[in-house]
């Protein structure tokens, strides 16, 4: 992988990071004894082309989608 393929995926990851928090924040769930769930959608261009990402994100340690 080309260092321009992985500086696009460390923003794919970086943006996926930014919408958790944001989601997380925007719920207001407390952790408790259930994982937090919901999908990230994620646009980017690479080279000229158009990709949209989507992950599931399953947080079991809230905390660390504060910080």
């Amino acid at each position: 992988m080309d260092s321009a393929s992985l500086l696009g995926c460390e923003r794919i990851k970086s943006a996926i990071l930014s919408e958790a928090r944001a989601v997380f924040a925007a719920s207001l769930q407390t952790f408790h004894s259930k994982p937090l769930e919901f999908d990230v959608v994620v646009e980017s261009t690479i080279n000229g082309i158009s990709h949209s990402y989507k992950a599931r994100v399953i947080a079991y340690d809230c905390s660390s989608l504060i910080t």
